[in-house]
């Protein structure tokens, strides 16, 4: 019998907007823009295509980057487990130096969390 698993810490990415330029005017295409509506006080993101295919690839380039995590991202993507759940904490439209703040802030600044207080 085999556990499934998941992995307590989020994948943390950035969600470009249409607007967003990496290296000088490269954009997102227009068919890749990730859509993010509200309603209800919900947001829900609309991906760029109907059906994920694992041959799918952006135009120009990918909507979403990587701030931390892409070590364990990578790691599953060859996988033909999918019994883990990954945890994503999305951002939408950071620039560079936001996304260097954000990856500092998770890999330098936190604290561990005493366990004996806890008991």
């Amino acid at each position: 019998m085999r556990k499934p698993g998941w992995l307590p810490t989020a994948i943390v990415i950035n969600i470009l907007r249409p607007s967003d330029e990496r290296n000088p005017g490269v954009k997102v295409s227009r068919q890749d823009v990730v859509k993010i509506s509200e309603a209800n006080g919900a947001s829900f993101v609309s991906l760029p295509y109907e059906t994920w295919s694992p041959t799918w690839e952006p135009k120009i380039i990918p909507p979403f980057e990587v701030i931390d995590g892409q070590h364990r991202l990578w790691s599953f993507s060859k996988s033909d487990d999918p019994s883990f759940e990954l945890p994503v904490v999305a951002f939408h439209g950071l620039d560079i130096s936001w996304q260097a703040y954000l990856f500092w802030t998770i890999n330098i600044k936190p604290k561990r969390i005493n366990w004996r207080l806890q008991q």
